[in-house]
């Protein structure tokens, strides 16, 4: 087949954060397996590469209800064991497609708590995550439809009701690829 895909990725405009609360308000793309909806902080610099994953869903081919809240650096001078992945996951008791759900993130410089619908999922302490970052959602492709072009399901949306974010610390110009 000769297909194509354009996936979406919208990328916070304001100055980067360390630190706060996020949560988003999102209906999952339906189409599966080959599509993740995510809600994520990312930061790729010269200096440093670091992420945290408020949500990725459906993007295993074995079931829709499991969602992932996993943590990377990928780059950081100061840590010499990289790169940190710390991959993780929660199963929920619903289709993310079929109904709006709030995942959420609170991040500070002890711990990183994910929420779903309120409920703490997963908190791990915060050992590597203190740079600033940028709020992203994503619809991006995954397996089976990297290996191999289909047309079923297509096109597909992820909604997104609102996005919410308290800050901690809002870093603006230089400051900006500080600690």
């Amino acid at each position: 087949k000769n297909l194509h895909y354009t996936a979406g990725i919208v990328r916070s405009r304001a100055d980067p954060i360390r630190y706060g609360y996020l949560e988003a308000r999102i209906r999952a793309a339906p189409r599966w397996p080959g599509v993740a909806s995510a809600f994520w902080l990312f930061r790729n610099r010269p200096d440093y590469w670091t992420e945290i994953d408020i949500v990725e869903m459906m993007q295993r081919e074995s079931t829709r209800q499991i969602i992932d809240v996993s943590l990377y650096v990928l780059r950081d001078p100061a840590i010499p064991q990289l790169p940190v992945r710390i991959k993780d996951h929660a199963a929920v008791a619903w289709d993310p497609a079929e109904d709006f759900h709030v995942y959420s993130c609170l991040w500070d410089a002890k711990r990183i708590r994910h929420y779903v619908d309120g409920r703490l999922i997963r908190e791990t302490r915060n050992n590597y995550w203190h740079k600033p970052m940028d709020i992203v959602l994503s619809l991006g492709l995954r397996a089976p439809l990297i290996e191999g072009a289909e047309s079923d399901g297509f096109p597909t949306t992820m909604t997104v009701d609102y996005v919410r974010v308290w800050a901690s610390q809002v870093l603006g110009g230089a400051n900006a690829s500080g600690p």
